[in-house]
Formats: structure tokens, sequence, C-alpha cells
């Protein structure tokens, strides 16, 4: 009788066991990855932007800019410049820096030396520009980054951060939002967007990747097309689409209607699962 109550509680103490180690394993986590769905949306926001970091040497007397952009056309090349003034009250020319050219996913970086810069870095009144492209094409301003500093000396060495973004006119300060949403196997694609030029009109598309990092061209939407007022709005219906990616895609907005001709883009979102809010 006790070989067989003996036999009785090993087999149970086996038991527990198992189960204590099915719990242990149900227990962990790991990182969620996020899931496709049906509706998604992506906040549009100005592009290209980026950020600057300018060193003056009081010894040299020589001032190094650095700057670092994306959300460029993919191959575009851009001039760039520190103005006088600011980027609502734009002045003269101060110096010409070497341009910048985009990669292959629309990310670029440039750095420039300048010597005889005496006076270092001013406490307020530069800008730096980054113009539309190269040649007789750098005419007008995608992006802007007012530069400050707030301990100014021509006998120490200088150093100021710089965030370049929107430029206050029309088309180059504008924003919106897409909405996707599937059913019954196509994809809807709803853009709203403020801050246009008036009755103009933009191309736009989804790619793959994100805003920081583009990728290739999944499909082309219906143009925005801006009223009288500069709000602009598209709805494109793509058929054999079942599911939303939860990551990977992006939606950029064009400064002209065909987007080929004119690869500035203006507006940029990375799309993400969920309506928003």
């Amino acid at each position: 009788m006790k070989k067989i109550y003996s036999l009785f509680l090993f087999v149970l103490l086996l038991l527990l066991t198992a189960c204590d180690s099915g719990t242990s394993n149900g227990d962990q986590t790991s990182t969620p990855t996020p899931r496709s769905g049906a509706i998604a949306h992506a906040l549009l926001q100005h592009e290209p932007s980026g950020d600057a970091t300018l060193n003056w040497d009081a010894t040299k007397r020589a001032l190094k800019v650095q700057i670092n952009l994306s959300g460029l056309g993919e191959g575009s090349t851009h001039p760039l410049h520190i103005h006088g003034g600011n980027c609502n009250s734009q002045g003269v020319d101060l110096y010409t820096l070497k341009d910048i050219v985009a990669d292959a996913h629309g990310s670029a970086t440039s750095t420039a030396t300048i010597s005889d810069v005496m006076g270092g870095i001013p406490d307020t009144g530069w800008y730096i520009e980054v113009q539309k492209g190269s040649g007789d094409q750098a005419t007008s301003m995608i992006a802007c980054g007012n530069i400050t500093n707030a301990q100014p000396s021509v006998q120490d060495n200088q150093t100021a951060h710089v965030q370049i973004a929107e430029v206050p006119q029309p088309d180059q300060s504008s924003s919106g939002l897409v909405q996707l949403s599937v059913a019954h196997g196509s994809l809807t694609v709803v853009i709203t967007m403020n801050g246009l030029s008036p009755q103009s009109a933009h191309a736009a598309q989804i790619a793959t990747g994100s805003c920081r990092q583009q990728g290739k061209q999944l499909n082309v939407l219906q143009p925005v097309v801006a009223d009288d007022t500069g709000n602009g709005s598209s709805t494109t219906t793509l058929p054999n689409v079942t599911a939303i990616p939860g990551s990977g895609w992006h939606v950029t907005i064009a400064l002209s209607s065909d987007g080929g001709a004119d690869t500035d883009i203006i507006a940029c979102g990375d799309i993400v699962a969920g309506a928003l809010g």
C-alpha cells in the first residue's frame, strides 16, 4: 500500500511540475510588432526637414557648417546658403555653402568650411536657406532654419544647432491628414490638406519605407487639388487590396501635379495602423 501511495505522490509531483513549466512559458513576453489592418492614417508634415550644426574656430576665423536633410526628391540637388535676416524676413546672401545631393532614399549631408568669418556666430540675424534646385531652377526656398547663438563671442570657439523645417509661404508650409480604409477588397485613400497655393494641384503617392528613408513607389494617387483658399483634397480607390501593413508605407505630396518633372516633395506622412486619435 505504501508503494502505491508513493507512486501516486510521484506522478502528482510530475503533473504539478509540468503545469508550472507551461505557466512559465506562457508568461514570457516578446516585443509586439505592428499588425496589418483595415484602417490607418498618416499625418502630413512639411518636407524636406533636418538639422544643421555650425562650429566657429576663433583662432582660424573659420566657420564649419554641416547640414543633414531628409524628404528630398531622389537624386535631387539643392543649393545651400546662409542669409542675413530670418525665415520670416529674408535678407541678402552672406555665405554660399556646398550643394546638397539626395541619395536614392531622399536623404543627404553637406559639409562646408568658410574662411575669414571674423565676427563668429551672431546671436540672431542669420538663417540657412535650402533652395529648390540647381542652376536656373534655384529660384525658391523649400526649407529654412533660423540660426541662434545664446553666447556669441569673438574670442571663444562657438557652436550653434539649427532645426531646418518649413518655409512661411504657400505649399512649403502645408500640412494635412491621410485616412486609409479597406473594404470589400479595395483600399480607399482620402487626403485633406491646408496651406497650399490657391487653385494648385499636387501629385500624391504611396511608397515603401518612411519619410526619413524613402523606398519604391507602390501606388499613384489622385492629385491633391486646392480650392481658392488653399485647402486641398483627393480621394483614390485602389482595387485588390485586403489589408494595410502596420508599418513600412508612407505618403508623399509633390509641388507639381505630375510628380515626375518636379521632384520637390512638400509634405510627407508615415502610415500607421488605426484611426487618428
